[in-house]
């Protein structure tokens, strides 16, 4: 099957809405200070939405539906105060979601990243992979969420965060959670926070 591959500026609010059973490689640009996107995945589709971009706020809320994959990546490098918000929800049995975050903090920024993936229906599978470069006099902040929701049997959920931190002054904070509702599931999370090892970067030199 064919990938149609889109390229969009978000300049402020955008709403993407994917066919039942089509293939789309979206790279979205946030073009504004403050940007808000929508995500429809529809029944059957197979979707990667790259988003790019160091915009001073940005949301992005999605439901995805029976048998649809979404994959989502952010990649963002930044020397300003950022607040992002990812919410998605699996509404559809048999969805599929992995929202990956590659982040690099530096001068003195802050950074406020929150994610969420809410398992609405049987038989989901979600993945968060965060990770996050925290140099000079800056700060990054992760909080993760997992919520199964009643019914929603047979969900595979797993959340992973990790933080290097390599200024002086430099900190990281991470806060993952889970909420589970429902029977007979998989549901993990796990955060490592720490610093480049002396001993071996005078080995590696």
């Amino acid at each position: 099957m064919k990938t149609n591959y889109r390229a969009i500026d978000c300049m402020g609010n955008e709403e993407l809405v994917f066919k039942s059973r089509s293939v789309e490689l979206v790279v979205v640009k946030l073009a504004a200070e403050e940007c808000s996107l929508r995500l429809s995945v529809k029944e059957g589709a197979g979707v990667h939405v790259v988003v790019i971009g160091a915009a001073l706020k940005y949301d992005i809320v999605g439901t995805i539906q029976d048998k649809a994959r979404l994959t989502l990546s952010c990649l963002n490098t930044t020397a300003h105060s950022q607040a992002s918000v990812v919410s998605l929800q699996l509404v559809g049995e048999q969805a599929s979601v992995h929202v990956q975050t590659v982040v690099r903090s530096y001068k003195e920024s802050q950074l406020d990243a929150r994610c969420t993936l809410e398992h609405a229906s049987p038989h989901t599978v979600g993945r968060i992979t965060a990770r996050r470069v925290v140099e000079d006099d800056s700060k990054s902040s992760f909080s993760g969420m997992l919520r199964i929701m009643p019914g929603a049997h047979g969900t595979d959920t797993y959340l992973s965060d990790k933080a290097l931190n390599l200024g002086v002054k430099s900190t990281a904070k991470s806060d993952p959670g889970l909420e589970i509702l429902a029977d007979d599931v998989i549901a993990s999370h796990g955060a490592t926070i720490g610093r480049l090892n002396q001993e071996e970067l005078i080995y590696l030199r």
